[in-house]
């Protein structure tokens, strides 16, 4: 096996081991060592070519070529080389665009032509079925072109990539074909490649099973809910000078005073203030109301305030697993609970906050397994490739995701390290992503909000009950239950 190293079409020899990494959709750096005498000194943001019997194997982006440490006119010119992966390229360009009403198969291609065509890199493979998707609003202002990818990833379960483009060979390079070096896709899983692990190809084999994030019980604050109309009586005592509500105010109140009652004026706090007119002044989502000493009819100390209003308040959402939490509780003893509480202020709603519990409590309900396989072949281990593992003898009988690789060429020999997950697939490395946006319309940033579903297979119970015709349970900031009546929310 020849291994070969080109960088502006100079080719240079390659010295000691070689360690190339490669992580799904994310940033990562790879060591080359190169022999530059006679031969120009790489620069930063040369692109580094590896060749493998005379086809692509690597190429990224040199970001730090370091020099030896000079002892004598005879320390040997070999350069280290820190080379990052082709994603790091889209951390370096911007997308400022507004996309309305449109599927996300055009939004990831507008991307593609606008930025990706631009850096000599192919178009591979973008699943149809983003096309069928509900359309979307989508807001990117002067985003990277990575997040953007990632956060559209993120929306429907799917993983984009730059990879190496094997069918690209040393003469292409050399001969200035027009055939391009990289190739990037933006897939589901259902596009996933699968192979089916052969153990006679297999170095060593290792499970790993991570439970850290197991959960039995869900938490999640966030959404906002108005009451049903309050009355609550005050004195005013003028050295106040406000008069408060056990609610913050959700929007203009009727205030009453005097005996008998009379009704107030009321304005908007930081508006109306120099109106004589205005007796009363509210702000929105607070709980004091100012009165205005300067009214023309001013509120007499003492009086006795009547204010009618709705207001705000913030919902808490708790939901448990009960089979889990009893399956757990039998085998080892102790309460089975595992719990974890989340804040999403992106959720303005009562159900969507219960769709979002419920959505995270079934992702992680069970452990995730990470496979670390050793292998001396490069067929199949492009991340997000799927190995098909049946090995009983070891316990492992399932799909697993590759989502990390790194190659070690040592002189001729090669060795491929892999990191498979059957559960959490990276849309980029260390950052999971979750089913409840699959399926679903988004409206990115602005006035729309990414609104969640997804069916729940694992039995699930919920210990807040809320929405229309029923009462509603929610759970303060102390933990504690209180009980708000009303008509306007459906139960759960």
């Amino acid at each position: 096996m020849a291994v070969e190293c080109y960088i502006n079409k100079i080719r240079y020899p390659l010295v000691d081991t070689v360690e190339l990494c490669d992580h799904a959709a994310a940033t990562s750096e790879s060591s080359i060592r190169v022999d530059i005498r006679g031969l120009p000194e790489p620069q930063a943001l040369d692109v580094v070519y590896l060749f493998r019997d005379g086809r692509l194997l690597f190429g990224g982006l040199c970001g730090i070529p370091s020099s030896p440490a000079w002892t004598s006119v005879h320390t040997p010119q070999h350069y280290d080389l820190t080379v990052s992966g082709m994603n790091n390229l889209l951390t370096h360009r911007y997308v400022n665009k507004a996309w309305r009403d449109s599927n996300l198969y055009h939004i990831v291609m507008e991307v593609y032509e606008s930025i990706l065509a631009q850096d000599n890199i192919a178009l591979g493979e973008v699943s149809g079925a983003l096309a069928n998707l509900p359309r979307q609003v989508y807001i990117a202002p002067d985003m990277t072109a990575y997040d953007v990818l990632n956060e559209l990833a993120g929306l429907v379960g799917a993983v984009w990539d730059i990879k190496a483009n094997p069918d690209w060979t040393v003469s292409d390079y050399l001969s200035g074909s027009q055939a391009k070096p990289f190739r990037f896709s933006f897939c589901l899983k259902d596009d996933f490649p699968v192979v089916t692990a052969d153990k006679r190809n297999i170095c060593s084999l290792q499970k790993n099973v991570e439970s850290y994030a197991l959960r039995t019980v869900q938490v999640v604050n966030g959404a906002t809910g108005v009451t049903d109309p309050q009355q609550e009586t005050a004195v005013y005592h003028a050295d106040d000078g406000v008069v408060t509500t056990a609610w913050p105010v959700y929007d203009i109140p009727v205030i009453y005073y005097g005996t008998p009652e009379v009704q107030g004026t009321v304005g908007v706090s930081g508006i109306d203030d120099d109106d004589d007119t205005k007796q009363f002044l509210f702000s929105y989502n607070s709980t004091e109301i100012k009165v205005n000493d300067n009214a023309v009819d001013p509120v007499p100390d003492g009086a006795l305030v009547r204010i009618s209003y709705r207001g705000l308040f913030q919902l808490r959402v708790r939901v448990r697993n009960n089979p889990m939490i009893e399956d757990i509780a039998s085998r080892s003893g102790v309460s089975g609970m595992l719990e974890e509480v989340e804040v999403d202020e992106r959720i303005t709603d009562a159900a969507s906050l219960m769709e979002y519990a419920t959505t995270a409590l079934y992702n992680n309900s069970q452990p995730e397994t990470t496979l670390e396989i050793t292998t001396r072949s490069m067929e199949g281990t492009e991340p997000f490739t799927i190995w098909r593992c049946q090995f009983p003898e070891c316990r492992i009988n399932d799909d697993y995701v590759v989502v990390e690789r790194a190659v070690t060429i040592t002189g001729g020999s090669l060795e491929v390290q892999l990191k498979c997950k059957d559960r959490g697939f990276l849309t980029a490395y260390g950052k999971t992503f979750y089913k409840q946006y699959k399926d679903a319309a988004a409206g990115i940033r602005e006035d729309e909000v990414v609104i969640a579903s997804d069916t729940i297979s694992t039995a699930v119970t919920a210990a807040a009950k809320f929405a229309a015709k029923a009462p509603l349970v929610c759970y303060a900031d102390d933990g504690q239950p209180w009980l708000w009546g009303g008509d306007h929310y459906a139960q759960y």
